[in-house]
């Protein structure tokens, strides 16, 4: 069998043979067609018998072999130009994803909610439980000592919990239990507000890392990485609004929580049809295929698609364990990874400057600049700050300059930003630019998972995602207990000198990183970092 090439009038030319097009470095007089995968992509090298082995993995992950001679004749579905929709997980590849998407994007509306809301709310705790600056920190210690718990059970907890509609379940179900104590509490001891913390970090931690391996997954995943944290932007920009005009309304703090506990409980059902039958749909993407082709059945009888992946014929019980997953080496390797290391510390200290500025500028407004219960709007402007740079700037960045070196300029703008507000003694122009960094703080988190499944190999993917989130979770709780410490001995303007550093760390853990975005051999010290 023959095929014309797509574009090419017929006539024009001497068709070509499926097998030519193929395997197009055997034909030397022709053009080079490989419709973007190279010959490596689509079969592993022919032996000395002349014949070509693959293996072929159906949606019921049952192991077959199939030997193809070099002159087989081979069916046109199998041709790449037709097979590579099928190789990405798109917003429509499987259907279900486009509602897993918007229900995820109104978890993290949510989950902002719960993280903008401290910095408004903060000074009414204070008030009723008399407490100083280091004991009301607690909270994120509580928040803290949840991220570690789930970092440390990372490789054994998707085992226990079985599934991604479980893992939901439970998350949000965590998030649930945390708000109901906090709006119960806004009359009895602070203590139960630590445990609640606590709940909530292990749900925030369980929940977090589970998205952002999902949306890793899909093709342009910076751009839905950028929409999806962009709605924890927006979310933690209302929250903060709201909780200011009912302190200012004379409503109790706590009963903010109401609102929190019923979007939760909202979110729970979403997410838990929404991902239904996801370990069936999505166990493709999900699976370790490095060097797989996802092409469709070989004739419209079949009932599933076929996967033909590289290497040799693995049969019986050699090719079981070949697909079996050991947690514990899983954890090994990832634990063994200086990457793994490298992204779970920068995230910790950019979440941790994150939620301490957005948590502690409207205290620092209020005792150090004399403002007024208004400055409750200057967090809002940080969030909203945030919300707009992950929406309209995680994208551009990432197509035109790579998501290394736009990690690098945004990172050396919001220390620009940053040291403006440490340095004019304004409320208003420390309201601008705090705005301003919220914009350039935004885009960092989605451009550093955008990078990360580029250089963590695929085996440990989700182990490592894990690890880094819910490090980064606890560098969101415990940065700002310690500024809640320095500003009971120093002063709330810490939380300035404190970001800064934090931000040269993540520049200097981001340059160790490897430069897979680098085109061509470094010639000098300059090359080579950017």
């Amino acid at each position: 069998m023959s095929v014309l090439p797509e574009g090419i009038p017929s006539g024009s030319r001497k068709p070509l043979s499926v097998m030519e097009l193929l395997f197009p470095s055997s034909t030397p007089h022709r053009p080079h067609l490989n419709y973007g995968y190279s010959q490596e992509d689509i079969f592993s090298k022919t032996l000395s018998d002349g014949i070509t082995h693959t293996r072929i993995i159906t949606s019921e992950n049952t192991s077959l072999k199939r030997q193809l001679p070099s002159t087989a004749d081979v069916s046109e579905s199998v041709i790449p130009h037709q097979v590579s929709e099928k190789l990405e997980m798109s917003l429509t590849n499987p259907p279900k994803n486009k509602w897993r998407v918007i229900a995820i994007m109104a978890f993290m509306f949510s989950l902002g909610m719960n993280d903008g809301a401290p910095g408004a709310l903060i000074p009414s705790i204070e008030e009723q439980y008399h407490i100083t600056y280091s004991v009301v920190s607690l909270i994120w210690m509580g928040g803290a000592a949840g991220y570690i718990l789930v970092a440390c059970l990372s490789h054994k907890i998707q085992n226990w919990i079985g599934t991604k509609q479980k893992t939901y379940i439970i998350g949000c179900t965590l998030f649930a239990i945390m708000h109901s104590i906090v709006a119960a509490a806004g009359g009895g001891k602070f203590p139960p507000l630590v445990l609640a913390f606590f709940l909530g970090g292990m749900g925030s931690a369980l929940l977090a890392s589970e998205v952002n391996i999902f949306l890793s997954r899909l093709a342009k995943q910076s751009k839905y990485l950028g929409l999806c944290h962009a709605m924890y932007g927006a979310g933690a920009t209302v929250s903060p609004t709201i909780a200011t005009v009912m302190i200012e309304r004379g409503i109790k703090w706590s009963r903010f929580y109401l609102i929190s506990v019923s979007l939760m409980v909202i979110n729970c059902i979403n997410l838990t049809c929404a991902f239904k039958g996801a370990e069936q749909d999505l166990s493709y993407w999900y699976g370790d295929h490095d060097e797989v082709v996802h092409r469709p059945p070989h004739s419209p009888t079949e009932e599933s698609d076929v996967n033909i992946e590289l290497g040799p014929i693995i049969e019986g019980q050699d090719a079981q364990v070949c697909k079996s997953k050991n947690p514990k080496e899983e954890m090994v390797q990832a634990l063994l990874s200086r990457v793994t290391w490298f992204l779970a510390f920068f995230v910790f200290f950019y979440q941790g400057s994150e939620v301490a500025l957005g948590g502690w500028i409207v205290t620092f407004l209020l005792k150090t600049r004399g403002a007024n219960v208004s400055a409750g709007y200057v967090a809002t402007g940080f969030w909203a700050g945030l919300t707009i740079g992950r929406l309209m700037i995680t994208r551009p960045l990432h197509k035109y300059i790579g998501a290394r070196r736009g990690v690098l300029l945004v990172s050396l703008a919001s220390i620009i930003f940053i040291t403006l507000c440490w340095a004019i003694p304004s409320v208003i122009a420390t309201g601008v630019f705090v705005s301003l960094a919220g914009v350039t703080i935004g885009p960092n988190y989605p451009l550093m998972v955008t990078l990360s499944t580029q250089i963590i190999p695929k085996k440990i993917q989700v182990v490592s995602l894990t690890i880094i989130t819910a490090l980064g979770c606890s560098g969101g709780a415990l940065i700002p207990f310690l500024v809640g410490l320095g500003a009971q001995s120093a002063g709330t303007f810490v939380v300035f000198p404190i970001f800064l550093a934090l931000y040269v760390s993540m520049i200097v853990l981001w340059l160790l990183l490897p430069n897979i975005e680098r085109t061509v051999a470094a010639q000098n010290t300059w090359q080579k970092f950017w």
